[in-house]
């Protein structure tokens, strides 16, 4: 659930009824929820990719610190608000173990 304390420890991923597509600015991804495709640019774009295999948010936001040098508290607290909006339109989703 967003801004619950255990999210943080939840692998989510893309979700198999999310329709993206690359473009040259970032990622345009579809969901049911959404009237019309979310633009993802820059690090949200970078984010997005860190989720096309399970991954803790914690898991995205050391990955995030690393490849732009910024430290992971902070990367941490930036990546929240878009990793709830994209679990709310349903674009991740908690991995589901087999």
């Amino acid at each position: 659930m967003p801004g619950d304390d255990g999210a943080a420890a939840i692998e989510l991923v893309h979700s198999p009824r999310a329709l993206w597509r690359r473009t040259l600015r970032g990622v345009l991804v579809l969901t049911d929820a959404l009237g019309s495709p979310k633009a993802l640019e820059g690090t949200a774009a970078a984010l997005w990719e860190c989720f096309d295999a399970p991954r803790t948010r914690d898991d995205a936001a050391e990955r995030l610190a690393a490849r732009f040098g910024i430290d992971v508290a902070r990367a941490r607290a930036e990546i929240a608000p878009v990793v709830d909006d994209l679990v709310t339109v349903g674009a991740l989703v908690a991995e589901r173990s087999s």
